[in-house]
């Protein structure tokens, strides 16, 4: 925006003339934020595909930690390693992976009972969808937090 504005990096952004049709800067701001817009849409995806790969990298970890060929939520094992107080952040990270992997089924419903709040805009376990999921950047960090201090 600035080089294109031929501003320095501590001058002020001009304003935009909303009554000049032409404006340059007011287009330029629209341009701007139609990108943005299309970030934050890109940016939603992304997160979700980190979460699934976050969860992949969990499920392998514990199976080759307890030397099993299918994952299974490891509750004892956390608890053996005092690690227990992540066990129910653990099973919402995979009950999230699956909802974003496989949209509208149980993983979804069961996340909705256990974490409503990542479904902002539904009401009812019933409408909880892969559509409905919002994973913010603060909930993907928590995630990996978990995983990274369970692991440890």
């Amino acid at each position: 925006m600035r080089r294109r504005l031929g501003i320095g990096p501590t001058d002020a952004f001009p304003d935009r003339n909303d009554d000049n049709e032409e404006d340059y800067v007011g287009r330029l701001y629209d341009e701007a934020g139609d990108l943005e817009e299309r970030a934050d849409r890109g940016a939603h995806f992304v997160r979700k595909a980190f979460l699934i790969a976050l969860f992949h990298h969990w499920e392998r970890h514990c199976n080759a930690e307890l030397k099993r060929a299918t994952y299974g939520h490891p509750r004892g094992w956390l608890s053996q390693r005092g690690k227990s107080p992540y066990a129910k952040e653990i099973l919402e990270l995979e009950r999230a992976a699956n909802c974003a992997k496989h949209g509208p089924v149980h993983s979804c419903q069961n996340l909705f009972k256990m974490a409503p709040d990542l479904f902002p805009t539904v009401a009812t376990a019933a409408k909880a969808s892969e559509r409905t999921l919002a994973i913010d950047g603060s909930t993907l960090d928590r995630f990996f937090e978990v995983v990274r201090k369970a692991a440890s």
